[in-house]
């Protein structure tokens, strides 16, 4: 197959920030480092670029397109001589094994991110994978790029294809000789254990962060006078101190974030309480996604964040309709979860603007077992190892399937389960029975599932009324017939239950029934909006 045209757009070009990161490792490209350009349409079907290092987009290839910026930079880079060989016919060798650049080819999975386009399952990391050309329609543009399927998912043919034009050698030899690693930005050393164990067993007593700022500024360290400051109980102290040392305790890129309202701070005892990220997409420097894990990267890289114990996290104006952009976005958990924050309580992934796909939460959970509030607009990649064992609320904004239903109620603390419904992938019996196994659950919130009334009909007869002291119900499609089964059952929920019932297609004098067969508890349904004149 034909290289994609838009090759003839790639450059090759100088970093012109540190801001930007590579598509392949994932790793920061130093300002000033020659960094390969891939050329992608935007939304407004203008040309930007996502960005690689030079090793790295080798060996990434993408169809055989490093080798059009090879023929183009040759004389002017000669170093790229080292990292790509180019074979007879165009299409580029040492290019991840694509057999001159055309489809189908075999590789082994780089991460294991990435789904079979049969059967839908992930893909080992460093499993066989066959390759073939996919057109993807965004937005109104078409874009062409590799998707995947296990070896045993595919057609023979297209597997005999791709390993008779690999010469039936082994994967691994085909493969570019990986990018050496991009040396890492080191943080501070820790203060002693024992400073940190005091914050940690008692995260709301100031005695623990002056211990810490003493030794602090033992070490000449500014966040010390930063903490001193803020224990004198004057703000403006503590806000001439923050004036003073701002650079010094955040690092140059952490305050051009916040004066360019991407990144908010609270404070208190001196260290960042709150943090609050929404990046802004930049199709010609990065894309969001990128952007927001460089910067999570050097925040964590800073002891004023050691104990932040809220992180929201979210992007403005995303390619909405993007998989391929979404998934980038577990990036941003990385820094999180390798950080481990030991006094973190809540995380906001996404906004209800910009939905996000993240397939590293639970690494983030594993890391940080204090975790009590979880709120995620989106997505998950896979639910089946979430864990938390003191997460007490989670609100999920998002899909509904059995899988995710099933992994929220097995988490042993759970008490308050909000579902916010975009899409409906699960039949309302297996939801139901799948909600059963959470013991402790205490509020339930249920918004916009078009299956309500089913699943209402069914979830009236669940034990697990027995346990909600507060249900809500925000969906369009409750009918009478459903209030009806919530009025038989009334007794089973505990004595002051609180019940709530809004957007209903139900008659007003079927929800005073349940109203009064509740004890008077709240069930009611909104005034109907005025007809405009």
């Amino acid at each position: 197959m034909a290289i994609n045209p838009l090759a003839q757009n790639d450059i090759i070009e100088n970093a012109k920030s540190g801001r930007s990161s590579c598509r392949a490792c994932r790793k920061k490209i130093d300002a000033g480092t020659p960094r390969y350009g891939l050329a992608i349409e935007s939304y407004d079907e203008e040309i930007a670029h996502i960005w690689f290092h030079l090793e790295c987009g080798a060996k990434d290839s993408r169809g055989g397109r490093f080798q059009v910026v090879f023929d183009k930079y040759k004389e002017q880079i000669p170093e790229l001589a080292q990292i790509w060989t180019p074979k007879a016919g165009g299409g580029g060798g040492g290019g991840g094994g694509t057999a001159g650049g055309t489809y189908p080819y075999i590789e082994k999975a780089s991460t294991g991110r990435s789904k079979c386009m049969t059967c839908n399952e992930a893909i080992v990391k460093d499993d066989e994978r066959l390759a073939i050309e996919r057109t993807v329609e965004v937005n109104g543009f078409s874009r062409t790029g590799p998707g995947y399927m296990h070896i045993k998912c595919a057609k023979p043919e297209d597997v005999a294809a791709a390993r008779a034009k690999q010469g039936a050698k082994p994967v691994a030899a085909v493969q570019a000789k990986p990018a050496p690693a991009a040396p890492e930005k080191k943080a501070p050393p820790p203060p002693p254990k024992d400073h940190e164990v005091g914050i940690i067993q008692k995260p709301d007593d100031a005695a623990g962060y002056l211990v810490w700022g003493d030794a602090l500024q033992s070490e000449n360290d500014p966040l010390g006078a930063l903490i001193a400051a803020a224990s004198s109980g004057k703000q403006s102290m503590f806000d001439s101190t923050l004036k003073k040392s701002r650079k010094a305790v955040l690092g140059e890129a952490i305050c051009k974030a916040i004066d360019e309202q991407e990144l908010e701070l609270e404070w208190r005892y001196g260290v960042v309480h709150k943090l609050r990220v929404e990046c802004e997409e930049g199709y010609r420097e990065n894309d969001a996604a990128e952007r927001l894990t460089a910067l999570m990267t050097d925040i964590f890289a800073h002891r004023a964040f050691r104990f932040v114990r809220e992180i929201e996290l979210g992007v403005d104006r995303m390619w909405w309709g993007s998989t391929d952009d979404l998934l980038r976005m577990s990036w941003a958990l990385e820094p999180i979860a390798k950080a481990a924050p030991p006094v973190l309580r809540s995380l906001t992934l996404g906004t209800e603007d910009t939905p996000c796909q993240m397939g590293g939460v639970h690494h983030v959970l594993a890391a940080c077992p204090r975790l009590e509030k979880l709120v995620i607009h989106g997505d998950a990649v896979s639910w089946s190892s979430l864990q938390g064992p003191v997460l007490t609320t989670l609100e999920h904004h998002g899909d509904l399937t059995v899988d995710s239903v099933k992994a929220f109620a097995q988490l042993p603390s759970l008490t308050s389960l909000t579902l916010d419904v975009v899409r409906s992938h699960g039949e309302p019996r297996p939801v139901v029975a799948a909600l059963e196994a959470a013991k402790k659950l205490e509020q339930f919130t249920l918004k916009n599932y078009v299956q309500a009334d089913d699943f209402l009909a069914l979830f009236a007869k669940s034990p697990v009324l027995k346990t909600l002291t507060s249900l809500t119900l925000d969906c369009r499609n409750i009918g009478s017939g459903a209030v009806a089964a919530l009025t038989a059952n009334a007794k089973s929920f505990p004595k002051g239950a609180q019940v709530r019932v809004l957007n209903s297609k139900a008659s007003q004098s079927t929800l005073d029934e349940l109203q009064a067969a509740l004890g008077g508890s709240v069930a009611k349904k909104p005034a109907a909006m005025k007809k405009k004149k």
